[in-house]
């Protein structure tokens, strides 16, 4: 009978544990995802990089190599 007692003693015991890990990974998940619909809503609302700062640069080198070119086409003329 004692032995009948232990097993379902601790068998009720890992059922308990391992709902309650359950339940704390599934409620981090779900603190984890209400997070990153948080912030994935608030880059749409406010957006960090429009972009403007690679139009810049990519305007810059294209300046610098409209000069290099006019630079060549320059000195191919003088000979």
């Amino acid at each position: 009978m004692s032995v009948l007692y232990f097993v379902s003693f601790v068998l009720l015991g890992i059922m308990v544990m391992l709902n309650l890990v359950i339940g704390v990974i599934i409620n981090s998940m779900d603190e984890a995802t209400a997070e990153a619909a948080e912030a994935s809503l608030e880059r749409a609302i406010h957006p960090t990089d429009t972009g403007s700062e690679r139009l810049d640069a990519l305007a810059a080198k294209l300046k610098e190599a409209q000069t290099v070119i006019e630079d060549l086409q320059r000195a191919q003329t003088k000979t």
